[in-house]
């Protein structure tokens, strides 16, 4: 759910007039601002503020589970920084590179170079190797952080280990006294980032977690419901919030995959709604994840569907070290 867009003839109060699809990118495109994720982005931009002379040399793992919107957070983050010069050039404070397949320096130097996006006319000297290059265009881009996402691309088939060059192109970046590096990764890779002899104390890790089933979780709805344009309580009615967490397990871009989806059905059709309704989620969810149980179907009644929240909740740790009283 990054926020990338702009929507410069469309307020909240003139949703009714958009179109259907420009509506429906609105509902794609807002950015949910939990606890959690404003204590993750909190932390990153301290250590992009800080001054170089006083840098950390520990790098950053970004750890969770798949889908619970480490790259989206990243994203959002990265475009709260861009800049640009009188010239037009984009400076850019922070860069998200992606790994590919290959594990080697040279490749890794390449994606960085890439997602520098510097001008194509600048020239290298002839037979400079891809990572003197890559820090070249680090330094012209007046790079503080450099975000690897998909960085489990970095662990070797079997995904037991890391390969020795991709450990010491990760002790060079982090040997590089201006840049801060952040890695997006599962836990296993934290685990294995977090053992290896020649990254121990270098690395120190945020984790980002599915959102437990409660207050924080109808904050979210209540944020989420405010801004997509479409009637208010659409994600709040009696029992959605319920369904909504049993459909996403408390994953928000897959609240944002099934509202969107669910708004196309509202949109279409004779019966045009303006507001999101439990049928509209149940087609979403049926295309979303066919094999599953559908938690919008039916006529389940609130005390069965919080039974079936504390049966999933019950094999799953807190990670957000929530008081009774959060919870």
């Amino acid at each position: 759910m990054a926020s990338g867009k702009t929507y410069a003839v469309v307020v909240r109060e003139a949703w009714r007039d958009a179109s259907a699809s420009l509506r429906l990118d609105m509902t794609s495109d807002q950015f949910i601002f939990t606890s959690p994720i404003k204590d993750v982005l909190r932390k990153l931009r301290l250590r992009v503020e800080e001054l170089p002379s006083r840098k950390s040399k520990c790098a950053i793992i970004l750890s969770g589970p798949d889908g619970v919107g480490k790259t989206a957070l990243v994203k959002h983050f990265a475009e709260s920084f861009s800049q640009s010069d009188a010239e037009g050039l984009d400076y850019r404070p922070v860069v998200i590179a992606s790994p590919t397949g290959k594990n080697d320096s040279d490749t890794l130097a390449k994606a960085v170079i890439s997602a520098c996006n510097w001008p194509v006319q600048l020239r290298f000297r002839s037979g400079m190797p891809s990572e003197d290059r890559m820090n070249y265009v680090l330094a012209q881009c007046r790079t503080r952080m450099l975000i690897l996402t998909r960085a489990d691309f970095l662990l070797s088939d079997d995904e037991r280990r890391i390969a020795s060059e991709t450990v010491r192109f990760l002790v060079r970046l982090l040997d590089r006294s201006s840049l801060i590096v952040t890695l997006v990764a599962s836990p296993t890779l934290s685990n294995i980032l977090n053992s290896h002899p020649k990254l121990r104390g270098k690395l120190s890790t945020l984790f980002l977690g599915p959102i437990p089933y409660g207050k924080r979780w109808y904050r979210a709805l209540e944020q989420y419901d405010a801004g997509i344009p479409f009637e208010t309580r659409s994600l709040t009615a009696k029992g959605m919030p319920e369904m909504l967490h049993l459909g996403s397990e408390g994953r928000l871009p897959c609240l944002s995959r099934l509202t969107r989806d669910a708004g196309r059905f509202a949109l279409s059709g004779a019966k045009r709604s303006d507001r999101i309704l439990k049928e509209h989620f149940e087609k979403a969810f049926s295309e979303f994840r066919p094999q599953q149980p559908n938690p919008f179907s039916g006529d389940r009644d609130l005390s069965s569907l919080l039974a079936e929240i504390d049966r999933r909740a019950s094999g799953i740790p807190d990670h957000f070290g929530l008081t009774d009283g959060e919870k």
